[in-house]
C-alpha cells in the first residue's frame, strides 16, 4: 500500500505538471462546424447480426434499462412518449481505424432535434483531434451507451468505452455524457444544474455511494478507496475545482458524477453516486429533471 502511495503521489505530480496523461481526454470540438448528413453516417440497427462484433458492443449491465422500439420520424404526442432504438455508428477517420459505437435514436415529438445532439456528441467520440494526433493515426473505439432517466423534461445518456490510438502509450477507458433539456433542446452542464462549491464538496465525501449499473470503473468493495483517493488527502487540487469537466448523467434515485482519475488509481475515471435528497439544496434548476 506504501508503494502505491507514493506512485500515485508521483504519478499525480507528473500530471500536474502535464508530464503523463490524467484521462480524461479534452478533445473539443465545435458542434455548429458538424454537418449532419444521414447518408454520411453509416450506421446498422443494433439488432442486425450481420455487424461484426456486435456483441462486445452489448453490455448486460443495460439489462435493466428499457430500450424503445419506434421509427425514425416525428410524431404528436409528449416528449417522454417518445421511443429509441439502439443503432451503432461505425464512421472511422481512415482505413486502418475501427470505430463502433451504440447510441439511441429516438422517433416522435422532436425527435429531429434530439438526434442531431446525440450524432454530434457520438461523431465527437470518433474524432481524432489533429493538432494531438498524426494524419492517418489508426485507431479502435468500441463504446456502449444507455439512456439512464427520460421523461417529459429531460433525456440522460450515457456513453462508455475504450479508445486505443497506435501512438499512444495505452489505451484509455473514457465516459462521456448528454443531458438534454427536452423543453430548451440545450445541453445541461453540471454547474447549470448544481451550486458547486465546498458545502456540495462536504456533502459528496458524506453521501457518495457506488453506482452500480449502466458503468462504474471498478469494483463496488474498491469504492472507499477510490472516494478516499478524490479527497485533500490525495489530492492537492479539488477534484470540483474545475466542475465543467465533470461529466454527469441523471438516475430515476439519484445524479451519478464521473471525476477525472490518475492512471496510478488503476482506472481512468471515477463515478460516484448522490441521491437527489442530499443535494436539492444545491440545485439551481426551478423544475426536478427527475420528476415526471
Amino acid at each position: 500500500m506504501k508503494r502505491k502511495f507514493v506512485r500515485y503521489v508521483v504519478v499525480s505530480m507528473l500530471c500536474m505538471l502535464g508530464i503523463t496523461g490524467c484521462s480524461y481526454s479534452t478533445q473539443e470540438h465545435n458542434s455548429d462546424e458538424i454537418q449532419i448528413n444521414n447518408e454520411s453516417i453509416i450506421d446498422k440497427d443494433i439488432s442486425n447480426n450481420t455487424v461484426a462484433g456486435i456483441d462486445s458492443v452489448i453490455d448486460n449491465s443495460t439489462a435493466n434499462i428499457p430500450q424503445k422500439d419506434g421509427n425514425s420520424s416525428d410524431l404528436p404526442g409528449d416528449i417522454s412518449e417518445s421511443t429509441y432504438e439502439m443503432k451503432l455508428f461505425t464512421e472511422a477517420p481512415n482505413q486502418d481505424s475501427s470505430v463502433k459505437i451504440q447510441y439511441p435514436v429516438f422517433s416522435g415529438n422532436k425527435a429531429k432535434e434530439i438526434n442531431a445532439l446525440i450524432l454530434t456528441q457520438v461523431q465527437d467520440i470518433a474524432w481524432l483531434d489533429p493538432s494531438r494526433f498524426p494524419k492517418n493515426a489508426k485507431e479502435t473505439v468500441d463504446f456502449q451507451s444507455a439512456v439512464t432517466l427520460q421523461n417529459s423534461k429531460i433525456i440522460s445518456i450515457v456513453f462508455w468505452g475504450t479508445s486505443d490510438i497506435n501512438v499512444s502509450q495505452f489505451p484509455t477507458t473514457n465516459l462521456y455524457s448528454l443531458n438534454i433539456d427536452l423543453q430548451s433542446l440545450k445541453l445541461i452542464t453540471l454547474t447549470d444544474l448544481l451550486t458547486i462549491n465546498e458545502e456540495f464538496e462536504k456533502t459528496f465525501f458524506e453521501k457518495a455511494f457506488f453506482p452500480t449499473n449502466p458503468v462504474t470503473s471498478y469494483s463496488e468493495e474498491e469504492f472507499p478507496e477510490m472516494l478516499k483517493l478524490q479527497t485533500p488527502e490525495y489530492q492537492s487540487i479539488s477534484p470540483f475545482s474545475n466542475p465543467e469537466v465533470v461529466r454527469y448523467f441523471l438516475k430515476p434515485e439519484g445524479i451519478v458524477l464521473s471525476l477525472l482519475s490518475v492512471h496510478a488509481s488503476g482506472s481512468d475515471h471515477f463515478e460516484a453516486e448522490l441521491l437527489y435528497n442530499d443535494i436539492q439544496e444545491y440545485y439551481l434548476s426551478k423544475q426536478n429533471y427527475w420528476e415526471q
